[in-house]
């Protein structure tokens, strides 16, 4: 009669050990929460006006397409419009961002759209590289083209700040920088007369410290043949003359 009493308990504790067994097994096995590690990084999927377009209205906007959903607070300050038209508006919908400039867009002027390295995903995976696209607003693509190299003493300059500033417009300013190369490059420029000027812009805010920064710059008048333009900066001298001595040739002068 006592055998039969202790039975009971000794099922219980099979029971419960198997069901143990069954969940520690299913824990093991199952993948990984979140599904696998995202290492692609975000990149510029499409862009409104398409790339080389011509006849762009002066009121368009900009979208950019993204391939994933990015960081829009980090994305912002990396969009870019060459040359500028006032401050850029942002309006998002998911991967999408139309971008509207302050100012109307100029006639017939070739503009350069750009995304600078940094674009970072949701996942904080990062694109290291740049995107640029062109279009314009006449119907051809403007004709001019300044190219060239730049340097400090025997050293070639990364990201040395070029700006092609109109003389018959101020206003009217485009921009890029040089490679690792030193190179840089200023496509689709209006036939005219301009100032280039090459500085670092070693505070990254695009505008020349003179005090503080290599600079160089030239008057160019830029017609259908493109110009090649090498710099060497030179750090600005801010020290003012003074009189070290004087001399007479003699007793009597």
């Amino acid at each position: 009669m006592l055998e039969n009493q202790r039975k009971p308990p000794i099922k219980k504790g099979i029971v419960f050990f198997s069901v143990f067994l069954i969940i520690f097994s299913c824990a093991r096995m199952g993948r990984p929460p979140g599904g696998p590690e995202d290492t692609e990084p975000p990149r510029v999927e499409s862009i409104t006006p398409a790339a080389d377009s011509t006849g762009v209205a002066l009121d368009a906007e900009i979208e950019l397409v993204f391939s994933e959903k990015v960081r829009r607070e980090r994305a912002e300050p990396l969009v870019k419009l060459n040359p500028e038209a006032g401050r850029l508006y942002f309006k998002w919908d998911g991967r999408a961002v139309r971008v509207r400039p302050e100012e109307s867009l100029r006639p017939d002027i070739t503009y350069k759209v750009s995304v600078e390295p940094g674009l970072t995903d949701l996942h904080r995976v990062k694109n290291n590289q740049s995107f640029e696209s062109f279009f314009s607003t006449g119907m051809v693509f403007s004709p001019g083209r300044i190219s060239g190299t730049v340097q400090v003493g025997d050293s070639v300059v990364l990201g040395a700040r070029l700006r092609a500033v109109s003389q018959k417009d101020t206003s009217l300013v485009f921009a890029t920088e040089s490679d690792s190369s030193g190179a840089y490059l200023l496509p689709y420029l209006p036939l005219g007369s301009y100032r280039v000027e090459a500085f670092r812009d070693l505070n990254r805010n695009s505008r020349f410290d003179y005090t503080r920064e290599e600079s160089a710059d030239t008057l160019v008048d830029l017609d259908l043949e493109p110009l090649n333009i090498d710099f060497t900066l030179r750090l600005a001298d801010t020290t003012a003359p003074l009189l070290k001595s004087v001399e007479t040739p003699d007793s009597l002068t």
